[in-house]
């Protein structure tokens, strides 16, 4: 039996539909404009050493990181701003939002092990997610239209 063999480009394959057993998955790409430089400051923490903080500190795990990305790419509308992104003690990271009427910040523990917390003036909300950032969206949509009213008032 001879194997026919296909050249795909790169753009190509991300993009295509690929069919198995009548079920279409599709790759989507990212619909923010500040995708590769989120994906770039992973990519640079997730290359940190082991005590990278001097204090024992774990290295940033690539799943945790690769989680991170498919996260923020399902969670964000594709107005919001870029997140902040920072190493954490235990090999974990957080992904931070801040304006001056919220604090979102999502915990990134493992894949599928994420806190997260919102903060909005005294109040408090955190809960912990698996693979629904439904929640998440909600609060980043909030977030940016707190944003929007504070700006056309002024």
């Amino acid at each position: 039996m001879a194997m026919s063999t296909a050249v795909y480009s790169t753009s190509e394959i991300a993009l295509a539909p690929l069919r198995q057993d009548n079920i279409r998955r599709v790759i989507n790409p990212s619909r923010h404009a500040w995708h590769q430089s989120f994906l770039e400051k992973i990519a640079e923490l997730t290359r940190l050493p082991p005590n990278w903080n001097g204090y024992g500190a774990r290295a940033v795990g690539f799943h945790a990181g690769n989680f991170a990305v498919s996260m923020v790419a399902s969670a964000c509308p594709h107005y919001v701003s870029e997140p902040q992104v920072v190493p954490g003690e235990n090999g974990d990271l957080q992904v931070e939002w801040h304006s001056l009427e919220f604090d979102i910040e999502l915990h990134v523990k493992a894949p599928f092990e994420v806190i997260a917390t919102r903060h909005i003036g005294d109040g408090c909300e955190e809960v912990n997610l698996s693979n629904d950032f439904t929640l998440v969206a909600t609060w980043l949509d909030e977030m940016e239209s707190a944003i929007a009213a504070r700006v056309a008032a002024a």
